[in-house]
């Protein structure tokens, strides 16, 4: 008769969406960097943390981003697919992906198009065109 262990795990898999291509598949759950298999094009797949001012032409990630309250991200684009949660400052020409979460005292400026929005009272939003309850907001 063969033993299993309690605490024998399956190992850790999550699913992505490409951002270039849209082909979906299944990364390791540490995972922070993966190429494609369809387009082989290199991919961020962790969640990221800002905690200062960091300037980017497009910011992509398919994990979530937070931005602390003493961070600002600034980029053409922003798309985190498992949403973005900012405490500090985005300002953004257009941010897709997952829910948005804007805290207290958070400043969002730039376009926006997301299944759901949380707003906090004191959170401000300026010059932004929002699309909010997008079945898919990606590809």
């Amino acid at each position: 008769m063969a033993r299993v262990k309690a605490n024998a795990k399956a190992p850790a898999t999550r699913p992505v969406r490409c951002y270039h291509c849209g082909h979906e598949h299944e990364v390791a759950a540490r995972a922070s960097r993966v190429s494609c298999p369809k387009c082989a094009k290199s991919l961020r797949v962790e969640n990221v943390t800002i905690r200062t001012t960091e300037g980017w032409q497009h910011f992509q990630t398919c994990g979530r981003v937070t931005i602390l309250a003493k961070g600002k991200l600034v980029a053409q684009t922003v798309e985190a697919q498992l949403g973005i949660e900012v405490r500090g400052g985005l300002e953004a020409k257009s941010y897709r992906g997952g829910p948005v979460t804007l805290k207290k005292n958070a400043v969002w400026r730039g376009d926006c198009v997301a299944p759901s929005i949380t707003v906090e009272p004191g959170a401000r939003v300026q010059r932004s065109a929002f699309v909010i309850g997008a079945a898919d907001p990606g590809r």
